[in-house]
């Protein structure tokens, strides 16, 4: 099994722990919205999953720049939204550590490293 195949068929799994992660969070904000915070991490998850199917960071750029800029228009701190990456980055370290062989970890987690990591710079520039 490959690593967006691992993701794919845990996504409601990695959703649950990462909205419970972040509700437990001093940072976690409180939605107008009650599924707000799962709409979003589920956004997230999805624009990763893309690009681990991809194999490469760049189609997680143009989307994080878009949500940063609707951050910051709605007045939402930027390390919220970073903090929401950076659970659901632990979230799926975790999901990949249980999933796949040693050198196919290390790829599939240098991959992930690397595709939050631009989201999250990309989020950054344009806040």
């Amino acid at each position: 099994m490959d690593a967006s195949a691992v993701l794919a068929s845990a996504e409601d799994r990695v959703i649950d722990e990462a909205v419970d992660a972040l509700a437990h969070s001093d940072q976690a904000r409180q939605s107008a919205i009650p599924d707000g915070r799962r709409r979003e991490v589920r956004q997230l998850f999805r624009l990763v999953l893309r690009c681990v199917r991809a194999g490469r960071v760049e189609p997680v750029i143009r989307p994080s720049e878009q949500i940063a800029a609707h951050c910051y228009a709605a007045g939402i701190d930027l390390a919220e939204i970073q903090g929401s990456f950076t659970v659901l980055a632990e979230v799926l370290w975790r999901q990949l550590a249980g999933g796949l062989a040693s050198e196919q970890l290390i790829k599939a987690l240098g991959l992930l490293t690397a595709i939050t990591g631009a989201g999250k710079d990309a989020m950054a520039r344009t806040y």
